[in-house]
């Protein structure tokens, strides 16, 4: 009986997590579109006026392992959600200067640029997302969650949105 309990807790949770991962996903009515992605961050490096219209969003939430996803919107507002991970406490807002300095960084790395070769999960994996949105357009790329630090991009806007996001202390 115990074990019955065990597989159908350790079942609804990694089920959890691929569905909040499917959901999350298929929120875009079109296709990926990194190429206009691009395009749109390169205008909105020029002119705030598409701001609003941005979204990022880092996903590394598996149902086995928790994790984290983490949006910060062009109109400074901010969502989370976390599973077995310690998270900050979010700010009001996000400033208008940081979301520059967030624009400025997808566009130094290329954000919407996917550079691991697809190849299908082994066990146990885990892989961090990043999805951009911006004028009806977005890009997802992924990691492999181990190879964050080596990879050196994902990596790099997480660490930035927790820094605009989280109340910091003083």
């Amino acid at each position: 009986m115990m074990t019955m309990l065990v597989v159908g807790i350790v079942l609804a949770t990694v089920g959890y997590g691929g569905w909040k991962w499917m959901e999350w996903v298929g929120q875009s009515e079109q296709p990926e579109n990194p190429d206009q992605v691009r395009q749109a961050l390169l205008r909105l490096q020029a002119d705030d006026a598409t701001l609003p219209t941005l979204s990022v969003t880092y996903h590394d939430l598996h149902g086995f392992h928790g994790g984290l996803i983490l949006t910060v919107h062009g109109d400074g507002r901010i969502e989370q959600q976390a599973v077995r991970t310690q998270v900050g406490t979010l700010k009001a807002q996000v400033q208008k200067s940081d979301l520059r300095r967030l624009v400025d960084l997808l566009v130094d790395l290329a954000a919407w640029q996917q550079r691991v070769p697809s190849a299908m999960p082994i066990p146990d994996e885990s892989r961090a997302h990043l999805k951009i949105v911006l004028e009806g357009q977005h890009s997802l790329i992924w990691e492999r969650y181990n190879d964050l630090a080596s990879g050196k991009r994902i990596i790099q806007v997480r660490e930035l949105l927790k820094q605009i996001a989280w109340q910091h202390p003083s």
